[in-house]
């Protein structure tokens, strides 16, 4: 009976032992995987910071804010309010993974932490549900079947604690060769990547010489065109000089040959007016000295003559001057005036016959002398139309020469101006290809700067993309082995826990038993 008294009570507390601590275990892992109070206020655990270390996650993402802590200059509340959501959905996304990943790792650990108690007081459960309990019936119980019930379960939890202990390290040893079979890969990943590099770089030194190669090429053909252009439009303008020069001197000898034929056409139609003065200077000449028997017998028929001849010249020259011949008119009347005059004196006064001779002889005289000097006046009228004429057409040979020589002028200047519009034009056309020249240098020098640029800028970014990739693979795996490290020692350390717990267990339930 002392027995049965004695082991009841022990096995009941134990359970309600095991209970209690199994329950506030639970508790804790639900509600403090993550934060623990402090002094300051909530704070992550270590395993949430190696959790947050293994997926890369920034502990300050997994505090809560306030919602002022979203308000900006010029955001409307709604925005705000957004703001506020996302981050909340994304803090408890992260704040599920990290107690996932908790709760993984700590039902791995309860397993390990299943000991003989445990196993005993099921063993008790079900040995009272079925009615063969050895402690209910004291007849049956024998000091000789309990040890032999314990020394079983104890081999049976050395059995199984045997084979997690061998689980554990297979699976240790398993996840060493994954992470060296991973290093492998990664080293091959390395050199695959120093090798790709190494060829992109030949691959770009080899587009950079052929790019340049082109754009030497490119300066040599437009150099070339612009040489041959500039040949072409010096030939051109030394063809076109010539033929303006060729125009300009036939034109030249032609001007002078028109010079020269109105010299000439001067000169003759001077020397044919001396001519002509020679000749009627000598026709006055002799008509001024006529024979004296002569005149009495052609008084009549000159006077009638040189009455029509002046009539003629009268009625032919409209273009003398109209003084002299009132003055002439004027004369000619007197004279008629006198003669009529004195023929009725003589008649009146019937004088002798000598008289009216001597009178007709003084008419005669008088008409002779009104003829020469009739004569002298034409031949001073005619000397004055020709110097008239002359004179005229000297001033219009000057005109002519005058307008020649204007028109010479401004055909000059007409081929200046031409000459000078057109070299001016050949000036800026050399200018505007200069200047494509230039612009096509300073673009093709960006093209290749841009080009030198990209390629540098893309080598300095992929050696740097290179760099970060290798230092985050390198961190990760190192966090990763690090993590894994852990797990083992903690591992270790909580079968030695174990152990010494069943070895206390051993000996208490030995001293118990006793």
């Amino acid at each position: 009976m002392s027995l049965n008294s004695s082991s009841k009570p022990h096995s009941v507390g134990i359970l309600e032992q095991i209970q209690l601590t199994l329950g506030n275990n639970l508790l804790a892992e639900r509600y403090n995987l993550v934060f623990k109070n402090s002094t300051g206020g909530k704070k992550l655990t270590q395993d949430a910071l190696y959790v947050c270390q293994l997926l890369a996650i920034h502990p300050d993402d997994l505090m809560s804010r306030d919602f002022e802590s979203f308000a900006e200059k010029g955001l409307s509340e709604k925005r705000q309010q957004l703001r506020y959501e996302h981050f909340e959905e994304k803090r408890q996304l992260k704040l599920k993974a990290i107690q996932n990943v908790l709760l993984k790792c700590q039902g791995r650990g309860d397993n390990t932490q299943e000991g003989f108690q445990v196993q005993a007081l099921i063993e008790d459960i079900k040995r009272q549900r079925s009615g063969t309990n050895p402690r209910n019936n004291q007849s049956q119980y024998s000091p000789f079947k309990t040890q032999k019930n314990y020394n079983s379960s104890v081999f049976s939890l050395g059995e199984s604690q045997f084979d997690k202990s061998q689980q554990l390290e297979s699976n240790a040893a398993k996840q060493m060769e994954r992470v060296m079979n991973k290093l492998d890969k990664w080293n091959k990943m390395k050199e695959l990547s120093e090798k790709k590099r190494l060829q992109n770089e030949d691959r770009a030194k080899k587009i950079l010489q052929n790019e340049k190669k082109k754009f030497d090429m490119i300066e040599k053909n437009q150099k070339e065109r612009i040489e041959d252009l500039r040949a072409r439009l010096v030939y051109k303008r030394q063809k076109w000089e010539g033929k303006v020069n060729y125009v300009i001197d036939i034109e030249k000898k032609e001007e002078q040959k028109k010079l020269n034929r109105t010299k000439e056409l001067i000169n003759d139609t001077l020397q044919f007016f001396e001519n002509k003065m020679k000749k009627e200077r000598s026709f006055y000449e002799k008509i001024s000295k006529p024979d004296i028997s002569n005149l009495s017998m052609n008084i009549g028929s000159n006077q009638m003559n040189s009455q029509r001849n002046l009539n003629t010249s009268i009625d032919n020259e409209d273009y003398y001057p109209e003084q002299e011949l009132q003055r002439l008119q004027d004369k000619l009347r007197k004279a008629e005036e006198r003669q009529h005059q004195k023929q009725q004196n003589i008649r009146n006064r019937g004088q002798n016959h000598s008289l009216l001779v001597q009178e007709r002889k003084t008419i005669q005289e008088g008409k002779n002398k009104q003829l020469q000097d009739e004569l002298l006046s034409k031949s001073v009228r005619k000397a004055l139309r020709t110097k008239s004429k002359q004179d005229s057409r000297i001033k219009e040979i000057n005109r002519a020469a005058l307008q020649l020589s204007n028109i010479h002028k401004q055909k000059e200047e007409k081929l200046r101006r031409q000459q000078d519009d057109e070299r001016r034009q050949l000036q800026e056309q050399l200018k505007m290809l200069d200047r494509k020249q230039e612009n096509k240098e300073l673009i093709l020098k960006q093209k290749r700067d841009n080009l030198q640029d990209q390629i540098s800028g893309k080598k300095e970014k992929r050696k740097l993309q290179f760099q970060d990739k290798e230092e985050n693979e390198r961190r990760m795996k190192m966090m990763q082995l690090e993590q894994k490290l852990l797990i083992v020692e903690k591992h270790k350390e909580k079968e030695k826990k174990i152990i010494e717990m069943k070895s206390q267990w051993f000996s208490q339930t030995s001293q118990a038993a006793l």
